[in-house]
């Protein structure tokens, strides 16, 4: 297995593990839009670069593959220009949202340039480019101005789902994602575009204006929806669930969870739902109830 240096930490990782994955392995953040653990490279956002020695240009983390004796810096001087670089083009039509944007908190944008960013600008923009705001597409609500044209969510309908609902459209400053004839999504997976897109471009019908992410605290569970048992945190203030959302676990359900188990959430504060053991009608000890089921699926198995 190859051997490289990152940041100055050494790690020895499998042949064909990209720089980014052997980043995170070292807990070392690179800066990423489109690159997705669970979907396939696209390199398009340029976020990523970073200088390789001996490499005359900076490579894209996400499609470089380690090789033995590598050495990488993620924050030299010239990796971090590329970065505020990148962040000043991709805000130069983006709208200040953060406000009133339902990803604020968890935006991959947000993040990267209270990190990365110049905080301030040397492009002056008289018009910004106007897209549509406000698009119902049922279960995810899509705001074209806030999209970096990362692909996450292309790649999503095309490798995970196969429906292909989103496409390209337009060209230069004025391309946007977009479904046919702004078609709603019908399929059960809905919800995991939201949870793929890294800014506020697509989000949950269902979550949207409820609660602000950073009042949310999340515990790691498990899906009780079907026997696949998704991996899950359950978002809750004040013993309130407010959502479920994916936890990745690469060998049971990687970043994904289907839009019925996300919907479980509301059944936890029903008062229908059954709080405690029972036996005939009757509330019982717990162990009592475990000792009636064992037995019943011992005399089965006989």
């Amino acid at each position: 297995m190859p051997k490289c240096t990152i940041n100055g930490r050494e790690i020895e990782v499998p042949a064909g593990t990209t720089v980014i994955e052997a980043a995170e392995k070292l807990g070392i953040h690179i800066p990423h839009f489109c690159w997705h653990p669970d979907l396939p490279v696209d390199g398009n956002c340029r976020m990523c670069l970073v200088e390789i020695e001996k490499m005359p240009k900076l490579q894209i983390a996400c499609n470089a593959q380690v090789t033995e004796g590598m050495v990488v810096q993620t924050e030299s001087p010239k990796a971090a220009e590329a970065h505020r670089t990148t962040l000043e083009f991709l805000l130069v039509n983006h709208p200040i949202d953060c406000p009133v944007c339902d990803q604020a908190g968890e935006c991959y944008l947000q993040d990267n340039y209270m990190a990365h960013g110049l905080h301030e600008s040397k492009v002056e923009v008289e018009d910004k480019v106007t897209k549509r705001k406000v698009v119902d597409l049922g279960p995810i609500m899509l705001d074209a101005e806030r999209c970096v044209l990362c692909s996450r969510c292309l790649r999503f309908e095309k490798e995970v789902t196969g429906t292909n609902s989103f496409e390209f459209v337009n060209r230069g400053d004025h391309t946007q994602i977009a479904t046919f004839e702004n078609r709603p999504i019908t399929h059960d997976y809905a919800g995991n575009l939201a949870d793929v897109c890294p800014v506020g471009a697509l989000l949950s019908h269902d979550f949207r204006f409820k609660m602000r992410v950073w009042f949310l605290k999340p515990h790691e569970s498990v899906c009780p929806g079907c026997s696949t048992g998704c991996n899950i945190f359950v978002d809750e203030r004040d013993q309130q669930v407010h959502r479920l959302r994916p936890r990745r676990n690469a060998e049971v359900n990687r970043s994904w969870m289907c839009d019925p188990g996300r919907a479980l959430y509301r059944q936890i504060g029903l008062e229908s739902r059954v709080a405690g053991a029972r036996a005939a009608g009757a509330a019982v000890p717990l162990a009592d109830a475990l000792d009636r089921v064992a037995a019943a699926l011992r005399e089965a198995g006989s």
